[in-house]
């Protein structure tokens, strides 16, 4: 019997101590929220055009990389999205 008061005790005290944790909510921007996703998709294309296989790719096909590095800057934000 008295084990079992301990336990509905200690429950008690855990449940207690428990339920006064809160969390914190909030709204937060949308610069925050998709932190931008232009500038990291350019960034994503022009690492896969710096990568030695690609490079080599580009070259057999005739493609300058460093010429494509510059075509990938020229692009517009929803050309790079597509791509």
């Amino acid at each position: 019997m008295n084990l079992k008061k301990m336990t509905c005790r200690g429950l008690i005290v855990s449940l207690l101590a428990l339920s006064f944790q809160t969390a914190g909510a909030g709204m937060i921007g949308a610069d925050k929220a998709a932190p931008a996703t232009a500038q990291t998709d350019r960034a994503l294309v022009l690492e896969v055009v710096a990568r030695a296989d690609t490079a080599s790719r580009l070259q057999s096909l005739g493609v300058d990389p460093l010429a494509a590095r510059d075509r990938v800057g020229a692009m517009s934000d929803q050309e790079v999205a597509q791509l």
